[in-house]
């Protein structure tokens, strides 16, 4: 789903870029300054560049797509080492285990992704 999610976010963005009039835009515009408080640049810690930061509800959002992304890179690591393992034991027998594991593993990702 968030794949999904993902490419009509983008086609959205990039319909609103390119073809849209300035009185489709500006809702979409005024979501966007709600999130950013602030975009403050200032130099690298290297010196050598500039750094952005930006301050404002979206940086929570941001994190907090980063923990899930995190957590479903964890969960499916998992998934992939116990999966076979299970299977090698012998707890896979039919047809309806395997579906029902794989059924509580897409739950338990769905109740992180909510958390």
């Amino acid at each position: 789903m968030p794949a999904i999610v993902e490419r009509v976010t983008t086609a959205m963005l990039y319909y609103l870029r390119e073809h849209a009039d300035a009185a489709t835009k500006q809702p979409f515009i005024e979501i966007l300054r709600s999130l950013i408080q602030c975009v403050a640049i200032g130099p690298s810690p290297d010196g050598k560049g500039a750094e952005l930061t930006v301050h404002g509800r979206i940086v929570g959002i941001l994190a907090t797509m980063d923990a899930v992304k995190a957590m479903e890179a964890e969960h499916r690591t998992l998934g992939e080492y116990e999966y076979p393992d299970f299977a090698h034991r012998g707890l896979f027998d039919t047809q309806h285990k395997r579906d029902e594991f794989l059924r509580r593993c897409a739950e338990e990702l769905a109740e992180k992704r909510l958390e």
